[in-house]
């Protein structure tokens, strides 16, 4: 049936209309009507009229985003955690109540714009400032699908404008959140009790988590990387403390509670950072996961490994 014939039966009713439908079998020239059935129909929608039975409506004007740098719908570098603006201009019909949200990637961000008649016209170009963590959330794209839902609790059918808008915004890189260190004291430094051994109890260290989060899923691959330092106050890099080792293939239940990292063995990796003379070191702990633009600030670790006179003793197996 065509869509243009349903919108005419609709007319401009608002919410469920009872609608008749029957259909008739033709034997040579002798008619065979159906039962009439009663349809309900609800076709109701905020904004202009829209010519497709879709969602999106060519009748809305597509929504532009600009950022510090005034390039319509291109951000850069510099735009990053500067304001950054959804203008959308505003058509007939409007009503109270009517609500734009805008969705990036369609995820919902900023605050829902809702139109007031006394002080919004036909013409008038709103602005809905737009968050850059849901921004970062999405990561990269030179093609990142922006548009806005317009609804409204009198009408059924929510709208969207035709076509959506592309931003440019390829240059983004994810942010992972920081590994966190294990078993530290309150102050959350590092001590000679934090050390655990391995489940085979052939070597020990200290551990971090790396922690769960919406970029890490099961079957991906994670490289993490361990740098060492000596004096906290004043850090020198441990080249020989180095550690690097790669996860791969991550199961469901890492990507759901993170990863458990040992840094071990402690001769090679930890107690260069502790000397008599310089007790504080700092350690560093960064990851990455494997093709994706994502990556993570390196901990600050403050790290104290004195027991007695010296360093700290051989912890007693198992871990507790």
């Amino acid at each position: 049936m065509p869509w243009d014939h349903i919108l005419t039966e609709y007319g401009t009713a608002k919410g469920v209309v009872n609608t008749d439908l029957q259909y008739i079998v033709y034997r040579g020239v002798e008619p065979f009507e159906s039962v009439i059935a009663t349809v309900k129909c609800n076709l109701s929608l905020p904004g202009p009229v829209n010519p497709n039975p879709e969602p999106g409506n060519p009748n809305l004007k597509v929504v532009e985003v600009i950022g510090k740098s005034a390039v319509p719908n291109k951000l850069i570098v510099t735009d990053e955690d500067e304001e950054v603006n959804a203008i959308i201009e505003l058509v007939a019909p409007l009503a109270d109540g009517d609500t734009y949200q805008v969705m990036w990637n369609g995820t919902p961000i900023g605050t829902p714009y809702v139109i007031d008649v006394a002080n919004d016209k036909v013409g008038d170009k709103i602005k809905i400032e737009l968050d850059w963590d849901v921004i970062r959330g999405q990561g990269p794209s030179a093609t990142m699908p922006v548009w806005y839902v317009l609804s409204n609790a009198a009408h059924e059918n929510p709208q969207e404008p035709q076509p959506r808008t592309n931003i440019d915004i390829d240059w983004l890189v994810f942010k992972l959140p920081d590994a966190v260190p294990l078993h530290t004291n309150p102050a959350g430094i590092v001590t000679c009790n934090s050390l655990r051994w391995k489940e085979e109890g052939t070597s020990y260290g200290i551990q971090y988590r790396i922690p769960p989060s919406g970029h890490l899923n099961e079957g991906d691959e994670v490289k993490v990387v361990w740098n060492a330092y000596t004096d906290f106050d004043n850090p020198t890099l441990i080249p020989t403390a180095k550690k690097e080792q790669t996860f791969t293939n991550i199961t469901a239940d890492q990507a759901r509670n993170g990863i458990v990292w040992l840094i071990e063995p402690y001769a090679t990796h930890v107690l260069p950072i502790w000397s008599k003379a310089l007790p504080l070191g700092k350690g560093e702990v960064s990851y990455t996961i494997t093709g994706k633009p994502a990556s993570s600030v390196p901990t600050n670790t403050e790290v104290g490994l004195s027991q007695g006179e010296g360093s700290c003793n051989v912890p007693p197996p198992p871990n507790p």
